[in-house]
């Protein structure tokens, strides 16, 4: 299953909505034991890296995104 990582920011809806219309099973990973079901991670973005990055690392989530992506090889 594709899983959007939800640190906080970015539109995550509008992923999952996107998703939906197209027929495609995603959902949101809110924890990192989201991350080690995923097939596929997307990771949003916005214009403030600074604050997304710190989000991310107060997510909890970085350590299972980076087993996920450099050990298991998941597309992000």
């Amino acid at each position: 299953m594709i899983r959007v990582i939800d640190y906080g920011l970015g539109n995550i809806q509008a992923f999952l909505n996107a998703f939906s219309l197209l027929g495609i099973d995603a959902d949101r990973a809110k924890a990192p034991s989201d991350i080690e079901e995923a097939t596929h991670l997307i990771l949003p973005g916005v214009g403030s890296f600074d604050l997304a990055m710190q989000l991310f690392l107060n997510s909890g989530m970085r350590d299972a995104v980076e087993s996920s992506v450099l050990e298991a090889g998941t597309p992000v």
